[in-house]
């Protein structure tokens, strides 16, 4: 009996010793295990400084395992190849084309935007604990993360870009001219031209170069072309327009002495004035049209009025070049913008028919009405002045007829006119129109009659009234001697001078 329990106390032992001995296995085991796995993922969870984890693309272009140095580079070239790209311009005019230009974008001014891409990925996998970094790593090797760099355009830079464009391709309209030869119209030269909307087309080219760098990195080969149309301007005098001119609208004549500075200035005037168009719709400056007055422009010196006086004056006598030029407008039916009559009133047109010009203030304007081109035509020989106004004639001038005539109202202390416009058809008065009221100050000539004339009225008054004092005493005296002699010469007449009963006749 001892000796089976001695028997089993040994079993009892060396199961225990068994079981030690699994369980320091097991440990080991799960020691190596672990340590290989914290090897693994500190390995897997760590790379080198400034190295960029692999997967990692910028622009379409991989830089895994590159340092930040070269993926800079990288970057850079990239920038480089998009700014190097060109827009093509297409320059066109009614769908034909008149020539190709292209400009670099770097031209434009485009160009990367401010980035700091480089620092951001190469910070990747850098930061966090192992477990962070090694999933921040594994997810940028699997997924393959994609940074884009973006770029921008100077407007200003297209907008200098269209202007050259336009000043190389844009054609200025050459106008066609309207001369009056031996009484015949003669109509010349005209042609188009061309010109570039440059707002437009600077829209057009921006649109185009904002959809080429929103394309990237995808279209960076691309080429990008766009095309300009070219407008077609006609001329301001066309060939067409001008050829329309044909008929007398109105004239006036006015005589003046061609001697001396006056009648120069007369002249001159009018020959600045001759040959002017106007185009529907157009005003006429005769100031504008006659000045400077200056000896370098044509003048001399004549006469003017001046605070209510006649003074020498550099371009005296210009006045009656535009009251010619206001009558033959009136008579045409053009529509007068603004006309003022003289301070004092003129001896070459009647009352109200005048039209001063003085500084920046007096002038005489005009627009042309019609629906077709005036052509004013101005002559000035042998003492008399014409203005003609040609156009188109579109009233009936078969059965109308237009008549001026000037209505004085006063001539008291300077005069006070009205003109008025009578429109006859067959002869018949249909319409009468106020064309213009006018108010005029007295010359000193004037005022010297009027008081040599005032005075000879008061003396007349004087001496009228003297006679009839005179005729008056006769009167008196002739009937005192009657009284004497049917009187009694005992009875003496009243001491106060007055009548007696006696002396009273019935």
């Amino acid at each position: 009996m001892k000796r089976k329990s001695k028997s089993k106390n040994k079993s009892r032992r060396n199961s225990r010793k068994k079981l030690i001995i699994s369980i320091y296995g097991i440990l080991a085991v799960l020691v190596i295990t672990t340590a290989g796995l914290v090897v693994t993922v500190s390995a897997l969870g760590s790379k080198k400084e400034g190295i960029i984890c692999e997967g990692i693309r910028v622009n379409g272009i991989d830089v895994g395992g590159k340092t930040e140095e070269q993926a800079e580079k990288i970057i850079a070239d990239y920038a480089a190849k998009v700014q190097s790209k060109e827009l093509v311009v297409s320059v066109t005019e009614n769908g034909e084309v008149q020539g190709t230009e292209s400009v670099s974008l770097k031209n434009l001014g485009v160009k990367a935007k401010s980035h700091n891409i480089v620092e951001e990925i190469s910070k990747i996998g850098e930061e966090g604990n192992i477990i962070e970094r090694y999933k921040e790593i594994k997810e940028a090797k699997e997924n393959k993360p994609e940074y884009n760099l973006e770029f921008s355009y100077d407007s200003k830079k297209i907008d200098s870009f269209v202007k050259s464009v336009a000043k190389k391709y844009n054609i200025a309209p050459e106008n066609a001219t309207l001369t009056r030869t031996n009484g015949h119209f003669v109509v010349g030269g005209g042609k188009n031209g061309r010109s570039l909307n440059t707002k437009e087309a600077a829209s057009i080219a921006k649109k185009d170069v904002k959809a080429y760098i929103e394309s990237l990195p995808e279209g960076i080969d691309n080429t990008k072309k766009a095309e300009f149309t070219l407008d077609t301007k006609k001329p301001k005098y066309g060939r067409e327009e001008l050829s329309m001119v044909t008929d007398l609208l109105g004239t006036y004549t006015t005589r003046f002495n061609p001697a001396g500075g006056r009648g120069q200035n007369v002249a001159n005037g009018c020959r600045l004035i001759n040959g002017s168009v106007l185009m529907p719709g157009e005003t006429l400056s005769a100031n504008a049209k006659m000045a400077p007055y200056t000896l370098q422009n044509g003048y001399g010196m004549g006469t003017a009025y001046v605070e209510g006086k006649i003074v020498p004056d550099m371009g005296g006598g210009i006045c009656q070049v535009s009251s010619t030029l206001y009558n033959a407008v009136l008579f045409s039916e053009l529509g007068v913008v603004q006309r003022q009559n003289h301070s004092m009133s003129v001896d070459y047109v009647d009352l109200a028919r005048d039209a001063a010009i003085a500084g920046t203030w007096k002038d005489l304007k005009f627009k042309n009405t019609t629906e077709y081109p005036i052509y004013i035509e101005g002559m000035a020989n042998g003492g008399m002045i014409t203005f003609n106004v040609y156009g188109h004639e579109t009233r009936d001038v078969a059965h109308r007829k237009v008549e001026l005539a000037s209505v004085v109202l006063s001539r008291e202390n300077g005069s006070r006119a009205q003109l008025y416009k009578y429109i006859y058809k067959d002869g018949v008065l249909v319409d009468k129109v106020l064309v213009n009221t006018s108010s005029y100050r007295p010359h000193e000539y004037e005022i010297e009659a009027a008081k040599k004339k005032a005075e000879e009225e008061k003396k007349k008054k004087e001496e009228e009234e003297k006679k009839k004092e005179e005729e008056k005493e006769n009167k008196s005296s002739e009937n005192n001697e009657n009284k004497d002699k049917n009187t009694s010469p005992k009875k003496p007449a009243p001491s106060d001078g007055g009548d007696s009963e006696e002396g009273i006749e019935g």
